[in-house]
C-alpha cells in the first residue's frame, strides 16, 4: 500500500469511526438506562440490558470459525453491521406504540439490544481480522489510539449535547417519550450513514494473520500457569468492575435526582481525566513495563465504587472529584489486550485474545445481572456501618470496592520476563510527556498536492 492509499484509508477509518462513536454514545450509558427506566425497567432488567454486549462477544468464536472456513471477512462485517443497526431501528417503533411503561416494552427492548448485541460481536471479530492485515504492524498501535482519541472527544461533546437536550425536552413535554425517540433517531441515522463509509474501506485479503478459531479455547485450556493467572485476575477484576457499573447511572437519576446533562457531564469529565493522563501512562508503561502500570491503575481505580458509599443528597459536590478517578482508566482499557498479547504462550496470541474476550464476556455479563439482583436485597433495613449505610446500590458498590482490591493479589503473582528489575530502573520523571501521532495527524489531513488536485 503506497502513501496516498494509506491516508485515503486513514480518512476513511475516522470518519467510519467517528458516526460508529456517535451511534454508541448517544446510544448506551445514561441514554439507554434512561430510556429504559422511563419504560418501566427494574433494575434488574437494567442489569440485564447491561450485560447484553459482554454476553454477546460469546459470538466472537463463532466468528472466527467462519473466517478460518474462508468466509469473506469484509462481507461478514457489513452484513452483521446492518442487521445490528437494523435492530436499533426497530426500537424506534417502542416509544411511537405509545408502550411505555408495559413489561412487553421492556421485553422488547432486551430482545432487540440483545439480537443487535450479537451481530455487533459478529461484525467486531471480522473488522480486527480486516484492520489487522489492512494496517501496518508498526503503525497499528498508534492508528487505533488516534482514531479513539477523535472518537473519545466526539462521543463526549454528544453526551453533553444529547444530554442537554433530553432535559430541555422534559421540562417542555414532561411525560413523553418524544425526546428519547429523537436521541435514538439521531444515533441510528449515524449508524445507517457509516455503513456505506466502512464500504469504501479497502480489504488486503486474508493475511497469514487470520483468526484460529479450532485452537482458541483449547490455547486457552493449555497455555501455562502464568497465563491463567492472567486470566483468573483478569476474571476477578471485571466480575468486581461489572457488578456496579450500569448503576452508579442509576443511583445519580434515582437516589441523587440529577438531570441527564448533570450527569453525562461528569462522565465527560472523567473521559476528559483519562484522556489527559494517556500520555503520562503510555511513557511510564514504556519505562516500567505494562503489568505493573496495570497494578498501579488497577488499585487507584478500586476505590472509585468506595466513594459512592459516602455519597447523598448532600455531597453531590464531591462528585466532580470521585469522576476524577478516570485518570486510572486509561492503562485499564488497553492494558488487558497488551499483556494477553504479550503473556500469551507460544505463537496462539490471537487465538487466546479471542478466547480471553469470550471469556471475560460471559463474566462481565454475569457480573451486570449479579448486581442488579443484589441491588434489590437489605433495602428494607440497610445495615449501617459507622454511619455509612450499607444496602441496594450502595452494597453492590461496597462489593464492587472489595472485589477490585482482592483481585490484585492474583495480578502480583502474574510474571512478566520482559520486565526489568525494579533496581535497574533509572527515574524518569522529567522525561515523561505527552506522545503525540504526528504521522498519522498528517495523513488524517489531505495534502497539498491533493488539495490542488480536488
Amino acid at each position: 500500500m503506497d502513501a496516498q492509499q494509506w491516508r485515503r484509508c486513514v480518512r476513511i477509518s475516522i470518519a467510519e469511526g467517528a458516526l460508529a462513536a456517535a451511534m454508541g454514545t448517544l446510544l448506551s450509558g445514561v441514554f439507554l438506562t434512561g430510556f429504559a427506566m422511563e419504560l418501566g425497567a427494574s433494575r434488574l432488567q437494567i442489569g440485564v440490558l447491561a450485560a447484553l454486549p459482554s454476553l454477546a462477544s460469546v459470538v466472537q468464536l463463532a466468528g472466527a470459525w467462519l473466517l478460518r472456513r474462508g468466509f469473506n471477512r469484509k462481507r461478514l462485517c457489513l452484513g452483521a453491521v446492518t442487521a445490528s443497526r437494523l435492530c436499533w431501528a426497530a426500537v424506534l417503533v417502542i416509544p411511537l406504540a405509545g408502550a411505555g411503561g408495559s413489561s412487553a416494552a421492556v421485553v422488547a427492548l432486551i430482545a432487540l439490544v440483545g439480537v443487535s448485541s450479537l451481530f455487533g460481536s459478529l461484525a467486531g471479530v471480522a473488522w480486527l481480522s480486516w484492520i489487522r492485515d489492512l494496517v501496518p504492524a508498526e503503525e497499528r498501535l498508534g492508528f487505533l489510539g488516534f482514531r479513539s482519541q477523535i472518537n473519545t472527544v466526539l462521543a463526549l461533546v454528544l453526551g453533553v449535547a444529547g444530554a442537554g437536550f433530553l432535559d430541555w425536552w422534559n421540562k417542555a413535554q414532561p411525560h413523553t417519550m418524544g425526546g428519547f425517540f429523537c436521541v435514538l433517531a439521531a444515533a441510528i441515522a449515524c449508524g445507517l450513514i457509516a455503513i456505506p463509509v466502512l464500504n469504501r474501506l479497502q480489504d488486503p485479503g486474508r493475511g497469514a494473520a487470520a483468526v484460529d478459531s479450532s485452537t482458541a479455547v483449547g490455547s486457552t485450556r493449555e497455555s501455562g500457569a502464568n497465563f491463567r493467572r492472567l486470566v483468573a485476575f483478569y476474571m476477578a477484576w471485571n466480575l468486581a468492575c461489572s457488578l456496579a457499573a450500569p448503576f452508579f447511572s442509576v443511583f445519580m437519576l434515582e437516589k441523587l435526582h440529577l438531570p441527564y446533562w448533570h450527569i453525562t457531564a461528569l462522565y465527560a469529565l472523567q473521559s476528559l481525566a483519562g484522556l489527559a493522563a494517556t500520555g503520562w501512562w503510555t511513557s511510564l508503561g514504556k519505562w516500567m513495563g505494562p503489568r505493573r502500570v496495570v497494578f498501579a491503575a488497577t488499585l487507584g481505580e478500586a476505590f472509585f465504587p468506595l466513594g459512592w458509599m459516602f455519597m447523598g443528597a448532600e455531597t453531590t459536590w464531591a462528585l466532580p472529584l470521585l469522576f476524577l478517578f478516570g485518570v486510572f482508566q486509561a492503562p485499564l482499557a488497553v492494558g488487558a489486550h497488551t499483556l494477553v498479547m504479550r503473556l500469551a504462550p507460544d505463537e496462539r496470541a490471537s487465538s487466546c485474545l479471542a478466547a480471553f474476550n469470550a471469556t471475560m464476556g460471559l463474566v462481565m455479563a454475569g457480573a451486570a445481572v449479579l448486581g442488579g439482583w443484589v441491588s434489590t436485597l437489605v433495602t428494607a433495613q440497610p445495615l449501617v456501618v459507622s454511619g455509612v449505610e450499607i444496602g441496594g446500590l450502595k452494597l453492590v458498590f461496597f462489593l464492587s470496592f472489595v472485589g477490585r482490591l482482592a483481585s490484585l493479589a492474583l495480578l502480583n503473582r502474574v510474571v512478566d520476563a520482559q520486565e526489568a528489575p525494579l533496581k535497574s530502573l533509572a527515574t524518569p520523571w522529567g522525561r515523561l510527556g505527552w506522545k503525540v501521532q504526528p504521522r498519522l495527524a498528517e495523513a488524517a489531513e489531505p495534502t497539498a498536492a491533493e488539495n490542488s488536485v480536488s
